[in-house]
């Protein structure tokens, strides 16, 4: 997520507040709580007035107002208030009602975990044991970055193909061979141009 909205942000400008942050929550305790912040956010920072007035939120299928989608998994949270679905929509419907105005940030810890003082003894030394595989990144990254032939496309004249090989390198993390391959030059060519590049851009 963290790549992805940075790279939306390269190529389209800013659209969400802040960077992105990952926070590993003790289910019990707060993810219901958040599941409630999530739906009332719109309202927080005054986008609508009622939580049923913002469309691209699961609040409408979760509380029975909405048809449930194929990819949109909401059992878990009416099954937290009764046994009936009939009694758990209007529960939870309840529930969210009630929820402006509530803080969910108090125990959150070292500021990465939310919950308990048992859970975070418990699962800091995890993460601090647990570093990110550089391989999965780097999968994931793959997986969202543009063709080189997207890149290179309608080129204009020299100063915006070395722009884009500039990018392929630094921004999209292409191979120097990879790009070199693409317009036909060598990859040390390829080498001077991004240092050059990016000198101009550190200027």
């Amino acid at each position: 997520m963290k790549f992805l909205n940075g790279f939306y942000t390269q190529r389209y400008g800013h659209v969400l507040q802040g960077r992105y942050k990952s926070i590993l929550v003790e289910k019990e305790l707060h993810l219901l709580e958040l599941a409630r912040c999530v739906v009332l956010n719109p309202i927080r920072v005054k986008m609508v007035r009622s939580v049923r007035d913002w469309p691209w939120s699961s609040y409408h299928a979760t509380s029975g107002q909405a048809e449930v989608l194929e990819f949109l998994k909401i059992d878990w949270i009416p099954s937290q208030f009764d046994e009936s679905r009939d009694c758990a929509i209007r529960a939870y419907r309840r529930f969210v009602h009630q929820g402006r105005g509530v803080g969910v940030w108090g125990d959150l810890r070292v500021g990465s975990l939310l919950g308990g003082a048992d859970f975070v003894e418990k699962m800091q030394p995890r993460l601090l044991d647990s570093p990110l595989d550089q391989n999965v990144l780097r999968r994931e990254q793959d997986a969202a970055r543009p063709s080189l032939d997207e890149i290179f496309l309608d080129v204009r004249d020299k100063s915006d193909r070395d722009t884009r090989i500039h990018d392929a390198v630094r921004v999209h993390h292409y191979k120097l061979q990879e790009v070199a391959d693409h317009p036909g030059l060598h990859f040390s060519t390829i080498s001077v141009i991004v240092n050059r590049q990016a000198s101009r851009i550190r200027e």
